[in-house]
């Protein structure tokens, strides 16, 4: 199954999991809709902490690399490890949904780094370059 797919299939899988259903229009801030666990971060398990480290240090090492096929490059990279973080993660109830949401916001827009057109893909790796940095302003 082409990389894409299986992240569109992973974000439907996702959506089914936790109720949701995946938007259409994403909002000017896109980890609007994540929220703190009563005012502290939520708990992640050890994987998920490797696996999104290890997400934006494969972005940092390429940040100065701007040109299509290196965002492309990158963007594969990321499936591979978003698809890594799923399959070992151990995460439960409330923190797990967080994830979910956490998520639901970076994976459409590491698919969007594959764009032919090099000003979406590039401005879908900012993005997702935004979204990896956060990660520690939700999660433990």
């Amino acid at each position: 199954m082409p990389m894409q797919l299986r992240a569109t299939a992973a974000i439907l899988l996702l959506a089914a999991c936790s109720g949701g259903e995946p938007t259409s229009t994403a909002p000017a801030d896109p980890l609007s809709a994540m929220t703190l666990d009563a005012g502290s971060r939520w708990q992640a398990d050890e994987h998920t902490r490797r696996s999104v480290a290890a997400m934006a240090a494969a972005a940092r090492r390429v940040e100065a690399q701007r040109d299509p096929a290196t965002t492309a490059a990158l963007a594969e990279e990321l499936q591979q490890q978003l698809e890594g973080l799923f399959a070992g993660c151990t995460m439960q109830g409330p923190a797990h949904d967080a994830l979910h949401v956490y998520l639901s916001a970076l994976m459409p827009r590491v698919d969007e780094m594959l764009d032919p057109d090099p000003a979406k893909a590039t401005q879908a790796r900012d993005e997702v370059v935004g979204i990896l940095a956060r990660f520690g302003d939700y999660f433990a």
